[in-house]
């Protein structure tokens, strides 16, 4: 949904949109999770808002987001302190919310037209540069941005097929592919420019790779990763020292999490209560000191986040105010170099809220 268009980035979890805009059928369980005791947790809304997700989280605390009113979808950031600031591009019929750096850049998508999208960077003060690379037919997405204002993303050509980009922070747009690649999604940038993302290969299987400054590329996948359509590696986050992280599903549809170096070497792991097939371990990001960030899908369906430090030290929480019904859960996103995290939850009626947990 994300990416207003029939062939979207693959199902990688990662996608708050396709995570939150959809129905699924959810159940917490309680045991064993921490709510309130241990942990500030601030839960937030948009005023008026039907739904609202912390998506990006910088280093002064600052979310950037996505609020609804009805079916139309619209930016958000909100200050340590709880001040809100609405947002849509130029022209925008809905807008998909993506990255935000240390200056306040946010950056993401919007569709104008119900088939087509534009990407966007929105400056500190307000003010939008339109993204939209020359030959696209589909429509363009910033996925990421970094502190020097560079970012990545991808396009789609007149044949719906995806193709990945990096520009710098004086607008100079390079296009690349990965080798063999069906379809190419850079999603993070770090600091040094390393971009990181994942391609799709001719059976619809998923895969990881790392692009340095110089335009090397190198395609990896995580152990256990399986080979069938819809399986496979996906990245959801690169540090400033190259660690990346993300998740790969193996051969019985089982979600994992992982991290890998930046010589290549893989820790894989599961947190507690990470359920079977179509559930599992979703860890969606890091920071420079290698705290993961992510929730779990239990076997009953249910979503509870954790964070992971080191060798397989997790710690699991819930906001206090996530339901214990169906359609209900706590799903965490993004975590600052300070460990301040956002991300979402749903309550006991069924509506979603925002949160940051300190």
């Amino acid at each position: 949904m994300s990416n207003f268009h029939g062939n979207p980035r693959p199902a990688c979890l990662k996608n708050v949109w396709s995570i939150l805009l959809t129905s699924l059928a959810i159940v917490v369980s309680t045991l064993g999770v921490a709510g309130a005791a241990g942990s500030n947790i601030t839960s937030f809304d948009y005023p008026g808002a039907t739904l609202t997700a912390g998506v990006a989280i910088n280093q002064s605390a600052q979310v950037a987001g996505i609020y609804t009113i009805g079916s139309q979808a619209h930016g958000f950031l909100r200050t340590e302190s709880g001040a809100f600031t609405s947002f849509d591009p130029p022209s925008a019929i809905s807008t998909g919310v993506y990255g935000i750096n240390d200056s306040g850049e946010v950056v993401g998508n919007y569709s104008y037209n119900h088939t087509q999208s534009d990407g966007f960077i929105r400056s500190a003060s307000g003010s939008f540069t339109i993204v939209d690379v020359s030959g696209s037919g589909y429509g363009t997405t910033v996925a990421g941005v970094n502190d020097l204002g560079e970012t990545c993303g991808y396009w789609f050509d007149a044949s719906d097929v995806a193709h990945g980009f990096v520009r710098d922070g004086n607008g100079s747009l390079t296009s690349f592919d990965v080798t063999g690649a069906a379809r190419t999604y850079p999603t993070h940038i770090n600091a040094g420019g390393q971009v990181a993302g994942e391609y799709l290969d001719s059976t619809d299987n998923q895969h990881g790779f790392v692009r340095d400054q110089s335009g090397n590329i190198t395609a990896f996948d995580a152990p256990g990763a399986g080979t069938g359509s819809g399986e496979g590696t996906v990245v959801n986050g690169i540090n400033s020292s190259g660690e990346i992280v993300g998740v790969y599903a193996d051969s019985d549809f089982v979600w994992h999490g992982y991290t890998r170096d930046s010589a290549g070497n893989f820790t894989t792991f599961n947190a507690p209560h990470a359920g079977g097939v179509s559930q599992g371990t979703l860890a969606q990001g890091l920071n420079d000191s290698g705290l993961v960030i992510g929730y779990v899908v239990t076997g009953a369906g249910s979503r509870i986040s954790f964070t992971r430090n080191g060798a397989d030290s997790f710690t699991m929480f819930n906001a206090p105010n996530a339901g214990t019904a169906a359609s209900t859960g706590t799903a965490a996103n993004a975590v600052n170099n300070s460990g301040t995290s956002t991300g979402s939850y749903t309550d006991a009626e069924a509506k979603t809220h925002g949160f940051i947990r300190f």
